[in-house]
């Protein structure tokens, strides 16, 4: 559960699974906004790929220490984190074939097809499914801690115009 700094990680990446629209074995997580939202990784590369019992998360080494030592102090969920030695599609290919999976989600919207082609030639016994708002469709329903920051900004802002008046100088 989550404090009133930290979201819920782990409820996050429960929610991934309780209506999937695929009948897809794991999903692969690819954009920034998607992958900070459900584990709090905020790297510019990385992909998470998320499974009904287990979440990993895949860095090259420039992110991998540093997402290790924010999971052990509750700033990123519980996600195994794994290094690739090589590149991130090569480790993932990897894992996907460590985890048998043979129908696969992605971000339609996000992966382009240059990736994609890259997925199949490495791990030929996958099928990719394209996926569309699938994690869109769970960032929509706030949580208490997204819902505790809008107030806080709404009333930040409400501050600001009550006040603009005062600060406000005609001809200026």
């Amino acid at each position: 559960m989550g404090d009133t700094v930290r979201p819920d990680w782990s409820g996050r990446l429960r929610q991934v699974w309780r209506l999937p629209p695929r009948d897809v074995s794991a999903l692969v997580v690819s954009t920034p906004t998607n992958i900070r939202y459900l584990c709090g990784f905020d790297g510019s590369a990385g992909v998470l790929v998320c499974t009904a019992n287990s979440d990993w998360l895949i860095l090259d080494g420039r992110y991998a220490r540093a997402a290790e030592r924010g999971r052990e102090r509750g700033l990123i969920g519980p996600v195994e984190v794994l290094t690739a030695s090589g590149s991130l599609d090569e480790r993932l290919a990897d894992l996907l074939s460590e985890l048998g999976a043979s129908s696969i989600g992605f971000e339609a919207g996000f992966v382009t097809v240059a990736t994609l082609q890259n997925w199949e030639r490495r791990s030929p016994n996958v099928r990719f499914e394209a996926t569309t708002s699938w994690i869109e469709s769970i960032r929509t329903i706030k949580d208490a801690i997204e819902l505790a920051t809008i107030r806080r900004s709404c009333k930040l802002l409400s501050d600001v115009a009550r006040n603009l008046r005062q600060w406000v100088i005609n001809g200026r």
